[in-house]
């Protein structure tokens, strides 16, 4: 696959979990580059859109807009490699209110970041007990309770978001950085992989989930209403090992993840985020 070129896919037809009452969207792919030089990978949301406004719910009002932000934390991190865990955020710019019904497009200082030196593991080294390095990014979509003539958000959402970008930091070092991975069977790594994601994403297993993470810190220290949390994590490989996991990936791909370790040749999508009162659908392009 050549550098910059766009492969899109929609995903409208997968149904996320629901959790709380709040639906959470999780892509895992794999990026099947085509040789196994350094390269750059770029997750970028370009267009929210208002389905339904959750002040216009909240309120019973359905001329009150929705004063939309995202709150975004990007991370990497290598299974079994202590401290390769990384976490960044990006700046939180305010959407403006949106009607429900209409779109916003999101400039590119507030939803696109990019991974450089992202590496695509090949099958030899694969072979050879090399474990893939893990890429993503975890969006958080919220309504501001700010009038809509005030700054979007208010100022405490950037230190909000910096303590969820800690919180999520140490998620990704338990459940996936501390891994020991089994090297010796590619379902085995695979499986290794979802579960870890999982407890990352959703707490499956008793844990506590991004969704109470970011309520805690963006819903309780900003005082904002959290519609809903999307999260892509990328496997870049090879595409001789992009088939290698095909090859398991009917087996192994979990319901609570939408999509699986595999087919990740795509890279545009369309992620339905919600609660019972509020509905955005966040196109997001991953472009490398």
């Amino acid at each position: 696959m050549e550098k910059g070129k766009k492969i899109v896919k929609s995903l409208r037809n997968i149904q996320p979990s629901k959790v709380k009452g709040v639906r959470l969207l999780v892509l895992v792919a794999v990026l099947a580059m085509a040789a196994a030089a350094c390269q750059s990978a770029t997750v970028a949301v370009v267009e929210v859109e208002v389905v339904n406004g959750n002040d216009a719910a909240e309120f019973l009002d359905p001329g009150n807009p929705d004063e939309v932000y995202l709150a975004t934390v990007t991370w990497r991190t290598r299974p079994g490699q202590a401290g390769s865990t990384t976490v960044s955020t990006i700046p939180i710019v305010g959407l403006g209110p949106v009607v429900p019904g209409n779109s916003v497009t999101v400039p590119a200082a507030a939803g696109s970041t990019t991974f450089a030196n992202v590496s695509p593991l090949t099958l030899a080294a694969f072979n050879a007990g090399t474990v893939p390095e893990l890429v993503g990014t975890i969006t958080v979509a919220m309504d501001a309770d700010n009038a809509q003539t005030s700054a979007i958000p208010d100022p405490a959402a950037t230190p909000a978001l910096d303590a969820l970008s800690g919180l999520i930091q140490a998620e990704i070092v338990d459940h996936l950085e501390s891994l020991t991975p089994n090297t010796g069977s590619t379902i085995g790594l695979v499986n290794q992989l979802n579960a870890g994601l999982q407890e990352v994403v959703y707490g499956a297993n008793g844990g506590v989930s991004i969704l109470s993470h970011a309520e805690a810190t963006l819903g309780n220290l900003a005082n904002d209403d959290l519609v809903g949390v999307s999260s892509i994590s990328l496997v870049p490989t090879d595409t001789q090992l992009s088939a290698v996991f095909s090859g398991v990936g009917a087996g192994i791909s979990d319901p609570d993840i939408a999509g699986s370790m595999v087919g990740g040749t795509t890279t545009n999508y369309d992620a339905t985020v919600a609660t019972t009162s509020g509905t955005y659908v966040l196109t997001r392009e991953v472009t490398f």
